[in-house]
């Protein structure tokens, strides 16, 4: 799905029939906001000026495909030149993968 401010590409399953998602465990359906930009509002920490903080393994509310719901760290790889988590998947050792890409 396009991003309008920075013309980049969220890696998600829109527009695909759950039925064609080959990894449903791992396949993120819903996430807390704040996982999108590699922050945790169950366990805030206080914002720089002007913000936002960028944390790896920020803590947020998962419900993936198969239906299960899970409260994970969300990864954030500070080297990419792209500024939100969504627009990646992370290392396989986490529970979770934006897209099948």
């Amino acid at each position: 799905m396009p991003d309008p401010a920075t013309g980049g590409f969220y890696h998600s399953i829109t527009g695909l029939k759950i039925g064609s998602i080959r990894n449903t465990v791992r396949t993120l359906m819903v996430v807390d906001q704040p996982a999108v930009f590699a922050y945790s509002w169950h366990q805030p920490e206080s914002l720089t000026d002007p913000g936002p903080n960028l944390i790896n393994d920020s803590l947020n509310t998962a419900v993936f495909v198969d239906g299960h719901v899970s409260y994970i760290p969300f990864y954030y790889d500070s080297t990419q030149n792209i500024p939100w988590p969504a627009f990646y998947n992370p290392p396989s050792n986490y529970e979770y993968q934006w897209s099948e890409d």
